[in-house]
């Protein structure tokens, strides 16, 4: 029997650790990746219910990887995120040479 599988649109489907997400992340792309295959070499792929699939199935495709990409970017920390790099903690440019 074959079931449809359906890949989740919420960022925060997959609880737990960035480890664990980055891996629910890579399982999604490759059930996807396989779906947009499987749709693109499919008979219905040039009939307008099967090109709207393939593009369903390629944008969710895209959102994935977009959510990696933004996983692997580090979070700023507090202190970057306040202050401009070149500038101490009181506002003043900080002398490396000193």
């Amino acid at each position: 029997m074959v079931t449809a599988i359906s890949g989740s649109s919420g960022a925060g489907a997959y609880g737990g650790s960035v480890a664990s997400s980055g891996r629910a992340l890579n399982a999604d792309l490759a059930r996807c990746e396989v779906q947009l295959s499987d749709w693109s070499h499919c008979v219905s792929a040039k009939t307008p219910q099967g090109k709207e699939k393939i593009a369903e199935i390629s944008a969710r495709v895209d959102d994935i990887k977009a959510r990696m990409k933004a996983a692997e970017q580090p979070a700023p920390t507090r202190a970057d995120a306040q202050a401009p790099a070149g500038v101490g903690p009181l506002g003043h440019t900080v002398d490396v040479f000193a």
